[in-house]
């Protein structure tokens, strides 16, 4: 006889059961949040945000916010979280889960989007307490049947990190599945389930306005303010920024932005994939003291994304002065947050006097789809010293500036245009260091832009011997040496030895020197450059950042009683010199329309007197080249005082020192446009700019330039000097080896490979 089977109790049944019901998914039943990061370099903006990266490395977006059930709905085809389209960038989606109770888990699925490019890796850790993640052992999940999963002994913990890696353009998430067997009850403390809401911020006090001072007006508002609008782009095809005509069509009457009405707007180019500006000039028709400046952005809540990350401004004494920085707002809202459909960003207080504004408005890439401008405030009042036209005659006008249409080039710039000039700013100390030329040289340098410094460079015999010396430097390392001379850094001459300047404010300069002074040019500049040109140098150009001066900038023309007897003396009849004090002289030129004829008197006077040093050096050296450091026309007649149609300056440009280029078409586009005899050379700097970057920003700096240049030798130091050291995220030779890169791309790209 068979013997009878035996019978489970109930018991064991029941255990049965009850073990088959608890092995389960327990995603749905969790909490969850969600952080999309990306790689980033110092500067970058991550989108989702409006704050520059302090550090190289990965950097994250604010918490993803979706639908409650976004990665738990049991769909593999549904809602997906998706990450934002960057090319060159590494990204992360990680998934927090919460699982509200401890448990016992055993496998884990993760499922990329459909169509989307399949994640480079997925790793997990499970711990007891949210705190204890970093610490917990780290699982990696395997990629088959088109999802990523992990399977095995079960490991304990309430709290689930999934970390899923790619270098695609893009990646999306779209379900996880967390198998395993609850082991409590739901805990106390635990949240509700579904993706953890983050709290809105309180945006009312971010977008306050500030309270109107007394006696203080809309500048902007007033019937004679002139508005000019420009709006440009970044153009992929093109790879660099082109200029559109957005804010011009959107504004066709050139008021829409000083009416009073919101709903008057002017835009800028519509892409999200775009980086966009709006530039606004405002001509407030005479000086004045100008508070701060607001701008409102409209738009929001609209089915297009509307943002603008930051405003730039620049402020102007009067019409054909320098323009001066004044300051960068950053959007204290992020591209996500709006507080209604409108709303004020706010410059921080002024406390300035001028009578042009020029704004830029910036729209980082996958920030929103446009910018839209409503209105701009200028708060402030006119002048109290306010001076009202004169009885007087103009008996001799000032000559309008000529165009200068380029020539065919001097064939001592036969070796920029076929290469570009590859500059390495170093310093006249090290001349005897053999090892820092020939590396420069090795990594594809063909420049030296030597830096001048100390009394033995500033004395007579010592500066001879200084040239000498660099001379056999340029012979035996094959590098050009172009020197750099401090202008306005009080040293053998003092800065105001021969005359001081004036900004004719209340303020009164007191070491800065007066730009018209020909005794100055000639003895600071005129006469180091014939010694370099006699011992056979290159190139000789002023840094114009004067570090010895009451500023480092000139803040317009000079009015000095000098410049300013010799502007009325030999222009105007009805009015004598001495009638007019030096503190409202600007106001005065302004009440009379001449702020525009003094301005271009003096970079007449200032191209006459470089012009003169030109003729001095060609004489002994025809092919020396000549120019000026910081940026562009910083102080007006630099360009076309040292530049010729055949033989035009060399602007070496600070502007791009972090390695944003995005203006920098723009800057390259106003030489040409305004025919100025001059070279644009982009500025870059390891300090800022993360080696990894440095190859690619060499080749576009250069390639629409006439070159590049790097400040300086010391970030290549292995010894990091603040202030001057290489990003400290990377070693000198990561950098050195960067340059020879940069080098080479620009080589293939000028030979079309």
């Amino acid at each position: 006889m068979r013997p009878t089977p035996a019978v489970p109790t109930v018991a064991l049944l029941l255990a049965l059961n009850l073990g088959a019901a608890r092995a389960e998914n327990l995603a749905p039943d969790a909490a969850y949040s969600v952080t999309i990061s990306g790689y980033v370099y110092h500067g970058q903006i991550i989108p989702g945000t409006n704050t520059p990266a302090t550090a190289v490395g990965f950097s994250d977006a604010p918490p993803w916010q979706g639908p409650p059930d976004t990665l738990t709905d049991g769909r593999h085809d549904g809602a997906a979280v998706t990450s934002w389209f960057w090319s060159n960038m590494s990204k992360r989606i990680t998934v927090r889960f919460d699982l509200r109770r401890n448990a016992h888990i055993h496998a884990l699925r993760v499922w990329p989007g459909q169509g989307s490019a399949p994640f480079s890796g997925v790793t997990c850790r499970i711990a007891d307490t949210e705190a204890a993640l970093p610490e917990a052992p780290q699982l990696a999940l395997v990629a088959q049947d088109g999802c990523f999963s992990w399977a095995g002994d079960a490991v304990s913990g309430r709290f689930v990190e999934l970390v899923c890696t790619s270098g695609a353009p893009q990646m999306s998430l779209v379900e996880v599945e967390i198998e395993g067997e609850p082991a409590g009850p739901v805990a106390a403390d635990a949240p509700p389930s579904g993706l953890i809401e983050v709290p809105p911020r309180d945006l009312a006090p971010l977008v306050a306005m500030p309270e109107r001072a007394p006696g203080l007006i809309n500048l902007a508002a007033k019937s004679d303010t002139a508005v000019t609008v420009g709006s440009s782009h970044y153009d992929s095809q093109a790879r660099r920024m082109v200029d559109d005509t957005c804010a011009r069509d959107s504004d066709p009457t050139g008021r829409a932005l000083v009416d009073g009405e919101t709903a008057t707007r002017v835009r800028s180019h519509s892409d999200w994939f775009a980086h966009k500006t709006l530039t606004v000039e405002l001509d407030l028709g005479r000086p004045c003291d100008i508070d701060r400046v607001i701008v409102w952005s409209v738009g929001h809540g609209g089915a297009e994304r509307s943002y603008i990350n930051s405003m730039r401004l620049w402020l102007q004494a009067v019409p054909g002065a320098a323009r001066m920085p004044a300051g960068e707002t950053r959007n204290p809202l992020l591209p996500a947050e709006a507080p209604g459909p409108e709303y004020p960003i706010v410059s921080a207080p002024l406390a300035a006097t001028a009578q042009i504004v020029r704004l830029r408005l910036d729209g980082v890439a996958q920030s929103a789809d446009v910018m839209q401008l409503g209105e701009i405030e200028v708060w402030g009042k006119p002048s109290e010293d306010r001076v009202d036209a004169a009885p007087l005659r103009v008996i001799k006008p000032i000559p309008p500036m000529d165009h200068t249409d380029s020539g065919k080039l001097s064939t001592a710039y036969d070796w920029i245009l076929s290469e570009r000039l590859r500059g390495l700013y170093g310093y006249g100390s090290q001349v005897t260091d053999d090892a820092l030329l020939s590396q420069a040289r090795a990594v594809g340098f063909n420049c030296f832009i030597m830096h001048t410094s100390g009394p033995v460079n500033h004395s007579e015999d010592g500066w001879r011997a200084m040239c000498a010396a660099w001379a056999q430097v340029q012979a035996t390392h094959r590098l050009r040496v172009i020197v750099s001379w401090p202008f306005g850094s009080d040293e053998r001459y003092g800065n105001t030895q021969f005359g001081d300047y004036q900004p004719g404010s209340g303020q009164t300069w007191t070491r800065t020197p007066c730009p018209l002074s020909e005794d100055y040019w000639q003895r600071v500049i005129g006469d180091r450059a014939v010694v370099a040109a006699e011992a056979g140098l290159t190139g000789f150009v002023a840094d114009m950042e004067m570090y010895g001066a009451d500023s480092t900038r000139y803040r317009g023309p000079c009015y000095c009683d000098r410049c300013w007897a010799g502007f009325v003396e030999e222009h105007l009849e009805g009015i004598r010199s001495a009638d007019v004090p030096l503190q409202t002289r600007p106001d005065f030129t302004a009440a009379n329309d001449l702020s525009a004829d003094y301005a271009r008197r003096q970079e007449l006077g200032i191209m006459a007197i470089l012009g003169r040093i030109r003729e001095r050096v060609r004489a002994i050296a025809p092919d020396f080249l000549l120019g000026n450091l910081l940026d562009f026309e910083s102080v007006p007649g630099l360009a076309r005082g040292f530049g010729t149609p055949t033989m035009p300056a060399l602007v070496f440009s600070e502007t791009e020192y972090g390695g944003d280029l995005t203006g920098m078409a723009e800057r390259i586009a106003r030489i040409d446009a305004e025919g100025y005899p001059a070279l644009y050379l982009t500025g870059l700097t390891p300090t800022v700019i993360p080696a990894d970057r440095m190859a690619e920003l060499i080749r576009d700096a250069a390639l629409p330039a006439a070159g590049y240049w790097v400040w300086s030798s010391l970030a290549y130091a292995q010894e990091r000097r603040p202030g001057y050291g290489h990003n400290a995220a990377f070693t000198p030779e990561q950098y050195w080896q960067a340059t020879e890169m940069g080098n080479r791309l620009l080589t293939d790209a000028l030979r079309g490979r």
